[in-house]
């Protein structure tokens, strides 16, 4: 996991603050790689609360406020292999992120060219859909 960039806080109060420290990277090609991502995710975040802002008739920007002008960025590098790429090594239940609940505000996610979908969401119904 990758977060926003940035000294660690010593003050631990409010908790939150712990989450807040440089990142370790494992090497400069993956920072430089992971910087211009997160540099061009803000930008598209911008630009998709400006959208917002214009689709609900809203002052101009009246989300990024109510968002707070400190973002916190929370990246996860991860790969999830299809069950076709698995199939007979090991148990579908073994791979993947089980059912949970993402707290941002955009979750911007990057799909394999995969002819099956990895990635599921849960619809209002209950139904997993991908």
């Amino acid at each position: 996991d990758f977060g926003s960039h940035q000294p660690a806080r010593p003050e631990r109060h409010p908790e939150y603050n712990v989450i807040y420290g440089p990142n370790q990277y494992p090497s400069n090609q993956m920072k430089r790689l992971v910087d211009e991502y997160q540099k061009q995710m803000l930008l598209l975040s911008s630009e998709l609360c400006a959208a917002l802002n214009r689709a609900l008739h809203l002052p101009p920007g009246t989300i990024a406020e109510m968002l707070g002008h400190e973002p916190y960025i929370c990246m996860k590098v991860a790969n999830y292999p299809s069950h076709a790429q698995i199939c007979g090594e090991f148990p579908r239940a073994q791979w993947g992120c089980g059912p949970h609940k993402d707290y941002m505000i955009w979750g911007m996610l990057l799909q394999g060219p995969s002819s099956e979908q990895v990635l599921q969401v849960q619809n209002n119904v209950g139904q997993w859909i991908g």
